[in-house]
């Protein structure tokens, strides 16, 4: 099968034909559409309103925005610059530490009484 190029009636007609016209990912085109989606340009599966947060966003913060914007990672923004990427698995993690710290604290609390 021959790849699609921007403004080909055939790719907006495909694009028109989908239930959801922008697969999440790459991944999710190749399943859909194997390795012909590979051939296709990024701008198709990109997120092109990308939101960021900066460094002294909470844990909480960024779950929330991950969860509701529904991706997985998030560029950290200081003065216009990217300094960073933050993935939902290093939110994850982060949390998990929190509560076992937590757990930790109180358990100490309940022994010491």
């Amino acid at each position: 099968m021959v790849g699609f190029r921007r403004g080909d009636s055939q790719l907006e007609a495909e694009l028109a034909r989908r239930k959801n016209p922008r697969p999440r990912d790459v991944t999710g085109a190749v399943a859909d559409e194997s390795v012909t989606a590979l051939a296709r340009p990024v701008s198709l599966y990109m997120t092109r309103a990308v939101a960021t947060c900066s460094e002294t966003d909470s844990i909480e913060e960024l779950m929330e925005m991950m969860t509701s914007g529904r991706f997985r990672h998030m560029p950290v923004v200081d003065n216009g610059l990217i300094t960073g990427i933050v993935s939902i698995g290093d939110v994850v993690k982060t949390r998990i530490a929190e509560t076992v710290q937590e757990a930790a604290s109180l358990r100490q609390y309940i022994t010491a009484a």
